[in-house]
């Protein structure tokens, strides 16, 4: 099966919001339980903070299915009650994929997304009413596997590239590499498969011959079939270079709820530097949110064998956004000035939640 061209735009794009009632959204109840500066795109966030406390105030934000080490921090903000202890009723959606969260988004059935950086990098360089406010995640979490009988990256050409959806960093990120290892992706066949774990799957059943999984699925995946082989790591490869998530909001949500935009980012933060210091909480609380027992202790000291992974200091930085930028226009995802830095993030709320906060100690 051969996709159509890979812009988010051929899969309905953001004005296909209809598409929503379908896509299989998950509701889940929470449970009670140093950027760069900016010129910044919307107004910035309110302060002091109000004399009387929220209480309740209904809050929604969105990850992808599947937990992973690069969304666990929207699950720990809001089933740990990082969210609630600020006044917030939390409730976390989960979508399928990519283009789903961005058009969720855009028809205002959450007010928070956070998911992979292109797509809505993507959207915004169309006219999309969206703003990037923080990354909490990131460094790309990637490994290239392929099946036992692929020996080198360019014996991908004329074969098969597993991908969750069109334009999602899942297709970005193995083009990145490829194009850097002088391999002629055009000769590649990208195919929608699904998440990690369904790649991870697809390679073994021998429907594909390759794709990135996450760390956590590449290492649970090689543990049921040791003849699978990590070509690249492709987080060490694109390292600190390439935006791998994205915290986003609209444009309207960041003008008309300021307060609440700078809470969330302030959850998220307390969220990764928990993550960051305590790996035993952290794995803990991986595992029951569903991360394979056997790979969730291992991806966390693999992603973390370089240095600090999560960031402890918000996650959005100019030069990251403008290589990563510059990256999707080279490989054909984005055309030339159709989006900059100062109409389309703002770390404003970032340096509220950070002064909120204030300096992390381990």
């Amino acid at each position: 099966m051969r996709l159509a061209p890979t812009s988010w735009m051929n899969q309905g794009g953001w004005r296909v919001l209809a598409a929503l009632t379908s896509a299989g959204i998950l509701v889940l109840a929470a449970c009670s339980a140093g950027p760069s500066s900016s010129s910044s795109p919307t107004p910035g966030p309110t302060t002091p903070r109000p004399a009387t406390p929220r209480v309740d105030v209904p809050v929604k934000i969105a990850t992808n299915a599947g937990v992973n080490y690069s969304n666990l921090a929207a699950f720990y903000a809001v089933k740990q009650g990082l969210l609630e202890k600020r006044g917030y009723k939390a409730e976390l959606v989960l979508v399928p994929n990519d283009t789903t969260g961005v058009q969720g988004l855009l028809a205002g059935s959450f007010q928070v997304l956070t998911q992979g950086a292109s797509s809505a990098l993507a959207a915004a360089s169309q006219g999309a009413d969206l703003v990037i406010i923080d990354s909490i995640c990131p460094l790309i979490d990637y490994q290239f596997v392929v099946r036992s009988s692929i020996n080198s990256l360019k014996e991908l050409e004329g074969k098969t590239v597993g991908i969750s959806s069109p334009g999602a960093i899942s297709e970005q990120v193995p083009k990145l590499v490829l194009i850097n290892r002088a391999v002629d992706v055009s000769k590649i066949q990208f195919v929608a498969i699904g998440g990690d774990a369904d790649r991870a799957k697809a390679i073994t059943a021998g429907k594909i011959d390759g794709a990135v999984i996450n760390a956590v699925n590449t290492i649970a995946a090689t543990k049921v079939d040791p003849s699978l082989r990590v070509l690249v790591d492709a987080g060490q490869e694109l390292s600190k270079k390439f935006l791998n998530t994205a915290v986003v909001t609209t444009k309207n949500v960041a003008t008309t709820q300021p307060q609440l935009v700078q809470d969330v980012l302030a959850a998220f933060l307390e969220a990764t530097r928990i993550m960051q210091s305590d790996r035993t909480k952290t794995v803990e609380f991986a595992i029951l949110q569903g991360m394979p027992a056997n790979a969730a202790g291992e991806a966390y000291d693999l992603l973390n064998r370089s240095g600090a992974y999560f960031p402890v200091s918000g996650g959005l930085d100019r030069d990251v956004f403008e290589f990563t930028v510059q990256s999707l226009i080279a490989s054909g995802q984005l055309k030339p000035a159709s989006i900059r830095w100062d109409n389309t993030a703002n770390t404003k709320f970032m340096e509220a939640a950070l002064k909120e906060l204030g300096p992390y100690s381990r």
